[in-house]
């Protein structure tokens, strides 16, 4: 069973905008995706599909096995773990380690399991430092890494990220490469963890190139469809 099946996906949004068209996506367990291509060619549109940020117009998106319909958004959205573009859109608490917390609060741990989720998750994206410090006085590369552990301290099956080493240095993307980070978020979680990334570079499997007509995705490397 993949980890995520999308097939003939279809998205327009309301000004009529048709942001997707027919795309078929296969990841398998453990994979390491990027999705490339320009700009306004629906990469942040496809990754918002995987966990119900946006549902489909027609197609049909499973994670894990599950369709994901309205009906079953907690579950996939337990499943898969989002960092947005814009890390700014995630961090609200007064300390980065309040922040990375307040997921794992939320699902009701224990004190101790969510320390030792927040220690883990910010370790893993090289941002232990920066526990005690305010997110509004961290600079870009800097919220971008504590988003990551704040989606990392959920314990994702699957991470999705959309640009996910904008603002970052040479240095800071090698800390904070996808695989990298899946290896090492291993203690976070157990297991196998797989996902999906607009690619800014970084290690990756596979990789899908975005076009201006028919998106489609398969193969080791990217094919353009336009």
């Amino acid at each position: 069973m993949p980890a995520i099946d999308i097939r003939a996906l279809v998205h327009a949004y309301a000004d009529g905008t048709q942001a997707l068209r027919g795309v078929d996506l296969r990841v398998d367990v453990g994979e390491v995706v990027a999705i490339v291509g320009a700009n306004g060619a629906g990469k942040s549109t496809l990754l918002k599909h995987l966990n119900g940020l946006l549902l489909a117009a027609s197609g049909s998106v499973r994670i894990e096995g599950i369709p994901l319909t309205r009906a079953r958004l907690p579950d996939v959205r337990r499943r898969v773990g989002y960092v947005f573009q814009d890390a700014d859109d995630q961090l609200f608490m007064p300390t980065v380690q309040d922040d990375v917390a307040f997921g794992p609060m939320n699902l009701g741990l224990a004190a101790s399991e969510v320390r030792a989720r927040v220690a883990e998750a910010l370790a893993a994206v090289g941002a232990s430092h920066l526990a005690l410090r305010a997110p509004y006085r961290l600079s870009g590369g800097e919220k971008r890494a504590v988003a990551i552990a704040g989606v990392l301290a959920m314990a994702p099956s699957i991470l999705v990220l959309d640009e996910p080493s904008t603002g970052l240095d040479p240095a800071g993307r090698a800390v904070r490469q996808p695989e990298r980070v899946r290896g090492r978020a291993r203690r976070v979680r157990p297991g196998g963890r797989h996902g999906g990334q607009r690619d800014h570079g970084g290690q990756r499997d596979r990789g899908g190139w975005f076009g201006r007509s028919r998106r489609h995705y398969s193969g080791q490397h990217c094919h353009r469809c336009d």
